[in-house]
């Protein structure tokens, strides 16, 4: 026994490498035991109280199967710990000064061991959140359900709201409802000095677009050039981290509204209503009138009529051919609407005609209201 002792005291200065020995023994142990590779797939061995890991796995899980692994073998490496002082103190008998080094040990180990088993109560009491992972969201103060959605793709863009922080903090301006600058509108943002001081900050030599805030279907350009011109980073959704934006210096930027084009509006107008002229080979002719009201979303919309006797089947077009029909570009809509009209020859004498306005545009057409009216003797 004696011998025994002997030997173990002399094995003390070996103590630091046994211990990364052992460590590294069960650290192979454990990842020969608990995970077989299979082509690229790992299988992970069940964690402590039933947590396991699969290719449909969040970063949430993958901390919470971590955090179960580390205080299982936190704990078993504090009672390996004890069982070794333990010994320690055993075999220590007869040297007063070993046995205060081995009782030291013992109750290091022990108020380890009960530190890391209270380790839930701890962060429990001190705040109920620490210990129920859930996958982060994006609070926004202002927003009706507190967490703000992806944009519904069939609204009109909105707004878009820019922040120099990181989880829509630091606002600096916003595009659109409620903002300085307008949709459309190429905004230079740098030329080595502020553009609006004390809240444009902007400069070429950095990029401190954190995240942006959009309502409804809108994309946020940031161009590589003023003017809205060469390479350009595009930003279709609410993004509260914005690190890997390509352009590493943006001299401007557009927001534009990207959502999906809906018919026009369009009616027709009956206020004066045509009035028949007798032609001298006794038919007539009219002018129909209409006003376009809305382009629906698109930067174009053609327009037309149609008329005929029969008020349930519209059989003729005015123009006749449709490669003839009337196209109005996207323009400021003044009061009333954009006014076109066309003329309407060979009408019969004492005849009822029904008629309305058309506009169409890549979404469908659309259709004012019938009118009628009567051609003379």
């Amino acid at each position: 026994m004696g011998w025994f002792v002997l030997k173990l005291n002399n094995m003390k200065k070996y103590r630091r490498q046994l211990l990364t020995v052992i460590f590294i023994s069960i650290l192979i142990s454990f990842l020969s035991f608990g995970s077989q590779v299979k082509g690229l797939e790992l299988n992970w061995p069940t964690a402590p109280g039933g947590k396991e890991l699969s290719d449909e796995s969040t970063l949430v899980d993958f901390v919470d199967y971590a955090y179960r692994w580390g205080i299982f073998l936190g704990g078993l490496a504090a009672f390996i710990a004890l069982i070794i002082a333990g010994f320690q103190y055993l075999t220590s008998v007869g040297d007063p000064a070993k046995m205060k080094e081995a009782r030291e040990r013992i109750i290091a180990a022990i108020a380890g061991l009960v530190l890391l088993l209270s380790t839930f109560i701890i962060l429990n009491t001190l705040n109920p959140d620490l210990t129920t992972l859930s996958p982060p969201t994006s609070d926004i103060s202002g927003m009706p359900t507190g967490n703000w959605q992806n944009p519904d793709w069939d609204k009109p863009c909105e707004f878009v709201k820019i922040y120099k922080e990181k989880n829509y903090k630091g606002h600096i301006l916003t595009i659109g409802k409620g903002g300085k600058f307008d949709l459309e509108e190429c905004i230079l943002t740098g030329i080595g000095i502020p553009i609006i001081p004390g809240v444009w900050t902007w400069y070429i030599s950095e990029t401190p677009i954190k995240s942006v805030l959009m309502k409804g279907a809108c994309q946020l350009n940031l161009y590589e050039e003023d003017k809205c011109k060469g390479n350009f980073t595009g930003i279709g959704k609410s993004m509260p981290n914005l690190d890997w934006v390509s352009q590493s210096h943006i001299y401007s930027i557009k927001a534009v509204d990207i959502s999906p084009p809906i018919p026009p509006k369009v009616k027709t107008v009956t206020f004066p209503p045509p009035t028949p002229l007798k032609q001298p080979d006794g038919t007539y002719k009219a002018t129909l009138k209409g006003a376009l009201l809305d382009f629906g979303r698109t930067d174009r919309v053609r327009v037309h009529f149609e008329y005929g006797k029969n008020k349930l089947y519209l059989d003729k077009t005015a123009p006749p051919d449709p490669e003839q029909f009337q196209e109005i570009f996207v323009q400021d809509i003044p009061a009333g609407g954009i006014p076109f009209s066309v003329e309407i020859e060979g009408l019969a004498t004492n005849t009822t005609y029904f008629w309305r306005a058309i506009a169409a545009n890549e979404a469908g057409p659309a259709y004012g209201t019938t009118s009628s009216f009567t051609t003379g003797p």
